[in-house]
């Protein structure tokens, strides 16, 4: 009967802990979406050329984003390993190595929006207002590249490291500012110029995505 008992107590433990990690990765995962529909909807209210140049920029930064966090997670498995083992020598070793491999996929990624954003664009549209849209979009967005690959360095250790709850708290100020900034570009509010989709990437990089 103790075993029953304790079996029981060490699953609810389990759970618990597992409730404790996921569901702030869970509410972070869903302040970025609500902040990348609300943007669209921002977009969207514009024009269509404004609208298809975000997208079709978007598009190539997504490719970039998956570039940066598989750059990440080979090194997060041997992170969670030595991390399991408290190897604090091996666990540094990874965390400069997601450190390096971010800053070279950022450096080589942020080198390719800059020398061929022009024709990336053209894969998706033929229209030329909506490649300059999408040019200018990518090369403001260019910026955050590197500071982007260095957040998702140290948010994944910090997650790994079961410290989900900060994270989540740095995506929902950052979604705040995000709305607030793409408002106020976008459509020129409070005395700012109106850039329209323009707006959409300086928002995007006061947050450092």
């Amino acid at each position: 009967m103790d075993r029953v008992i304790k079996k029981h107590k060490s699953i609810k433990e389990f759970v618990l802990k597992l409730l404790k990690i996921s569901i702030p990765i869970m509410i972070a995962n869903l302040f970025t979406n609500v902040a990348s529909l609300i943007d669209t909807m921002m977009v969207g209210k514009i024009d269509q050329i404004n609208f298809s140049g975000v997208f079709v920029a978007t598009q190539v930064i997504f490719v970039i984003n998956l570039a940066i966090f598989g750059s990440v997670e080979g090194s997060s498995i041997y992170f969670s390993q030595f991390l399991g083992k408290k190897d604090s020598k091996h666990l540094r070793n990874s965390f400069a190595f997601k450190i390096i491999a971010t800053l070279i996929v950022g450096t080589i990624s942020t080198l390719i929006v800059l020398i061929f954003g022009r024709p990336l664009a053209k894969l998706f549209t033929k229209n030329p207002q909506e490649i300059e849209v999408a040019v200018k979009y990518m090369n403001i967005l260019s910026i955050s590249i590197i500071p982007f690959g260095i957040n998702v360095a140290i948010s994944t250790s910090l997650r790994e490291d079961h410290h989900t709850f900060i994270p989540m708290m740095i995506t929902f100020f950052g979604v705040i500012i995000n709305i607030l900034v793409n408002y106020i570009f976008i459509f020129g509010s409070w005395g700012m110029p109106r850039l329209e989709g323009i707006g959409a990437a300086i928002g995007t990089v006061a947050v450092g995505r």
